[in-house]
């Protein structure tokens, strides 16, 4: 049991970091480049790691990483900006920054949508977070941008898996010990792992709590 929880949490570290390394493919810098267009076919569901953003025109669909300090929520279906090299079709650019900015208004819009539709009253988060119908009101009303809102969304919505994963992590624990009879010392690694999800989700509830509170001033 501990050599598997072990091998999960390097699992974890790897994936991590093979997520987040960031390829050239679509960040080109382009000098002889033609302008087109293509459609985004996809999402990004994580505002605090690097997400990958595809688009289509015609039958080539061209791709970028962006990094977690650049990413941004952004919409599917949307046409975006590629600078593609005239000397080397496989040399192109997106043109991400320029979508951010010229539709902020619209992802923010967006990003309201999606707080509306995931945020539960009734869910985990917001027993932790006393986050009611009146909260939505002032974040949709307040100075947030596209990617605070996004951010609040996310971080509220993981309280709820991680507290379940917790839990389930609690009951495996004490299965073991008690059941199983197994001393503690041999499950020091779940434990330490309970300790850090616990942490999380203590961090989770303080920045949703301190969102809130910026979004009342």
């Amino acid at each position: 049991m501990t050599y598997l929880v072990i091998i999960l949490f390097i699992s974890l570290l790897w994936f991590n970091f093979v997520t987040n390394r960031i390829p050239k493919r679509g960040r080109i810098d382009v000098s002889d480049g033609e302008t087109i267009t293509a459609a985004i076919i996809n999402t990004n569901r994580v505002p605090d790691h690097a997400a990958t953003l595809r688009a289509k025109s015609g039958e080539t669909i061209y791709k970028v990483k962006i990094k977690a300090s650049e990413s941004h929520l952004w919409i599917k279906g949307d046409e975006i900006k590629i600078l593609i090299s005239k000397s080397n079709k496989k040399n192109y650019r997106i043109l991400f920054n320029d979508y951010f900015k010229e539709n902020e208004e619209r992802i923010r819009a967006y990003a309201i949508e999606l707080l509306e539709k995931k945020a539960k009253y009734n869910s985990i988060g917001a027993k932790a977070v006393k986050y009611t119908s009146g909260d939505f009101e002032k974040i949709k009303n307040s100075k947030f941008n596209s990617n605070q809102i996004f951010y609040f969304s996310y971080i509220f919505n993981s309280i709820d898996r991680y507290t379940i994963l917790a839990i389930l992590l609690a009951i495996l624990i004490l299965g073991l010990h008690f059941v199983k009879n197994m001393a503690l010392k041999k499950l020091l690694v779940p434990i330490i792992l309970l300790a850090v999800i616990i942490y999380y989700i203590c961090t989770a509830v303080k920045i949703c709590t301190d969102s809130l509170a910026k979004a009342s001033k």
